[in-house]
């Protein structure tokens, strides 16, 4: 997902294309930052196989989310 939604975000913006990419970018390593923590309270909790089922789960519906709404831009038809 993570070129796909850097491609289509490179698509999107002509004026503030950097600031969009950077966005893009430093969410994906919040993620990263934030998944192990979550990891590691639920792994207490829950166990090992429903920590794997949730945080599955989970980035499942993110991947759909994005899915739906990360769409190509048109290319411009000249006349």
């Amino acid at each position: 997902m993570y070129i796909v939604t850097m491609t289509t975000t490179s698509e999107w913006f002509n004026k503030k294309r950097s600031t969009a990419n950077e966005i893009v970018t430093s969410s994906i390593g919040i993620a990263g930052l934030i998944t192990p923590m979550i990891m590691t309270a639920s792994n207490a909790k829950l166990g090992v196989n429903w920590t794997f089922r949730v945080l599955g789960l989970t980035f499942f519906a993110a991947n759909l989310i994005t899915t739906v709404l990360v769409k190509q831009k048109l290319p411009h038809v000249r006349r």
